[in-house]
């Protein structure tokens, strides 16, 4: 706000004056955007919850510890099953009459498999080579391009075409 003013005291007043009212305005004046940090709820941070579980399974653990401790002075001070000499193992009273029955297994066994090897074989398998040469002539017989099956020696891989089709019109 600019006054017309004579003389330069005048004005040098009046902006003083209104830098001053400038400044207070200023001074006086709310920010318009809060820049405070949130307000702290102690039920976000403290998690008692997990704190109160832990507690308890610690306790637990201690209680367990204990009991086990007390156990094992219980078994250290009196003779238990675990420490003291092992119990005198009772003779088999069928021992003589098991090792007779292995016996007489062993024996059939040994006789089956005598009676095996001394058998002759009843298939043939020379009289098989005999049948299988003798289709092997028959199919060649009556097919119309020979047979030759794979492995054969008058089979070659020399790239042997085979006949042209015929067209019938």
């Amino acid at each position: 706000m600019t006054q017309a003013v004579a003389s330069q005291i005048c004005a040098d007043r009046s902006n003083t004056r209104n830098y001053n009212q400038h400044r207070q305005k200023l001074a006086g004046m709310k920010a318009s955007v809060d820049n405070t940090p949130p307000k702290m709820y102690p039920h976000l941070y403290q998690k008692l919850k997990k704190a109160q579980i832990e507690e308890e399974r610690c306790s637990e653990i201690e209680r367990d510890n204990r009991t086990l401790v007390k156990r094992m002075t219980g078994i250290m001070q009196r003779g238990s099953l675990d420490n003291a000499a092992p119990p005198a193992v009772m003779p088999s009273l069928n021992k003589f009459q098991r090792r007779q029955e292995l016996t007489r297994i062993t024996t059939e066994n040994h006789a089956l498999l005598k009676r095996i090897q001394e058998r002759q074989p009843t298939y043939n398998h020379l009289k098989w080579d005999q049948d299988r040469e003798k289709s092997e002539q028959l199919c060649d017989r009556i097919c119309r391009y020979p047979y030759r099956p794979a492995g054969s020696p008058g089979r070659s891989h020399s790239g042997e075409a085979l006949p042209a089709i015929e067209n019938h019109h």
